[in-house]
């Protein structure tokens, strides 16, 4: 083979593997935009159901409730009346813990306090209550982790 035709075979084999690197690069460009274009659509979807829950949270009065290093309810925080108004529909003109008596409203929550107990997993509580609160509508609540 002369000297030529050896340039020519490398040149030839650069200019291929420069090609092939070139469509890998393309292909791999837009197999990464598609996941961005996913990732973007699925961030989007979840700020907008964020917005969403905190605009109907927003709508209620909140309260919180914490927990006491040995599992007990905390004294809850929030407006006054709201919690007058939370404690009169759940315990009535009795007296109690308002968290055992939230949890006590509706099955699945005793499971959710139990996943915040034991794991930390931040949690909403749903009252189910007989009557409905005076001038507002009962409504999820946060309870802070830990």
């Amino acid at each position: 083979m002369a000297e030529a035709d050896i340039a020519f075979v490398a040149a030839a084999g650069a200019a291929g593997l420069a090609l092939s690197v070139s469509a890998w690069a393309w292909r791999l460009r837009n197999r990464m935009l598609a996941r961005a274009s996913a990732a973007d659509a699925r961030q989007t979807a979840l700020e907008s159901r964020l917005a969403d829950r905190d605009a109907g949270l927003g709508a209620f009065g909140e309260i919180y409730l914490g927990l006491t290093a040995d599992g007990e309810g905390a004294e809850p925080q929030g407006e006054p009346a709201d919690i007058r108004r939370v404690r009169a529909v759940l315990l009535g003109d009795g007296e109690g813990d308002l968290l055992m008596a939230l949890v006590a409203s509706a099955p699945e929550n005793a499971d959710r306090l139990a996943r915040l107990q034991t794991q930390g997993a931040p949690c909403d509580f749903l009252a189910r209550t007989p009557r409905a609160f005076s001038g507002s509508r009962a409504g999820p609540r946060r309870a802070p982790p830990g």
